[in-house]
C-alpha cells in the first residue's frame, strides 16, 4: 500500500513504526494512519506516542473495511470469514477518544472480485492463518464454494462485494 500511495501521491513522505515506540521528534507529523490494524495495538501507550508525535492541530486517522451483506451470498460468505465476525467499526461507543475531539462517517463501497482473488486475500489474514491446515483448508473451501455458486447464478466472472469503510479522525486538544 505504500508503494500505491506513493505512485499516486509523490510529495507524501509515507512511514512504518512500532505504534507505541513511533520513531519520529516531538509535535513532527501532520496526521498519523491507520487501517484495519487498531485492534493489534496496545492502545494507552499508542495514543500518547500519537499524541507527542502530532503537530498542534495534527490528527490521528483510522479505517476499518468491513463487509455489509446485501446479498444472500454475500451473508453466507460473511459467515465463512472468521475475520468478519465481529469486526470493530469506528463509533464513538468503542474507541478510547473524547467525543469532542472526534470525528466519525462511514463511506460504503463495493469490492469487485474474482473468487480466486478473495480466495487469495482471504489465505493471508490472520484468523486463517492462525488455523491448522485442516480448518483452513474447509475455510477456503467453503468460501470458495459460495463464491463459484454464486458467480455461476449471475454469469459473471467477477463479484459486487459490499463493503463500508468505518472511520474515525482524532484531533487531539491542545496542551
Amino acid at each position: 500500500m505504500l508503494t500505491v500511495l506513493t505512485q499516486d501521491n509523490p510529495k507524501a513522505h509515507p512511514h512504518q513504526s512500532v505504534s507505541d515506540a513511533l520513531q519520529f521528534d516531538d509535535a513532527s507529523l501532520d496526521a498519523v494512519l491507520v487501517a484495519d490494524a487498531w485492534h493489534w495495538f496496545a492502545v494507552e501507550t499508542t495514543i500518547a506516542e500519537v499524541r507527542r508525535v502530532l503537530k498542534p492541530g495534527g490528527w490521528l486517522g483510522l479505517v476499518w473495511n468491513t463487509v455489509t451483506p446485501a446479498l444472500p451470498w454475500e451473508k453466507e460468505l460473511a459467515g465463512v470469514d472468521p475475520d468478519r465476525k465481529g469486526t470493530p467499526d469506528a463509533d464513538q461507543t468503542s474507541l478510547p477518544f473524547p467525543a469532542g475531539e472526534t470525528e466519525y462517517a462511514t463511506f460504503p463501497w463495493v469490492w469487485e472480485i474474482t473468487p480466486e482473488h478473495y480466495i487469495a486475500n482471504l489465505a493471508t489474514t490472520s484468523a486463517v492463518l492462525a488455523m491448522t491446515q485442516s480448518q483452513r483448508q474447509s475455510t477456503l473451501d467453503g468460501a470458495r464454494s459460495v463464491l463459484a455458486r454464486a458467480s455461476a447464478e449471475r454469469r459473471r466472472s467477477t463479484l459486487s462485494f459490499h463493503h463500508s469503510a468505518a472511520c474515525a479522525r482524532w484531533t487531539p486538544a491542545k496542551g
